[in-house]
């Protein structure tokens, strides 16, 4: 709730505090370091691999494709968007998100 209100340190502290619960913290974790603008920790959480980074699930590459978008490296965020829309067909939602990358590309087809 913390970060949906942006109160980002907050939730940081309260993130540290919390169990591992498989991933969602580190997640939670690299979007408030992506807010707080902490170049270094983004990338010690991008970097490592888990416990203490991000993985090669389908969430920790969802959560890795939101951040790139954010931070407008839209290329970056198509690549992991097209990769896991190879591996998941059933997860339609992933086309959109392809096609808001490819408009902000300026690729109209």
């Amino acid at each position: 709730c913390l970060y949906a209100v942006c109160e980002c340190a907050a939730a940081r502290e309260e993130a540290l505090k919390g169990p591992y619960l498989e991933g969602l913290r580190i997640r939670l974790l690299f979007h408030v370091a992506h807010k707080l603008d902490d170049e270094e920790t983004m990338m010690d959480y991008h970097k490592n691999s888990p416990p203490d980074g991000l993985g090669e699930s389908v969430e920790d590459q969802l959560c890795l494709a939101a951040i790139q978008y954010l931070r407008a490296h839209y290329q970056d965020a198509t690549d992991v968007y097209k990769r896991l829309l190879l591996e998941n067909r059933e997860h339609y939602a992933l086309n959109v998100y392809v096609a808001m990358c490819y408009y902000k590309l300026d690729y109209y087809d």
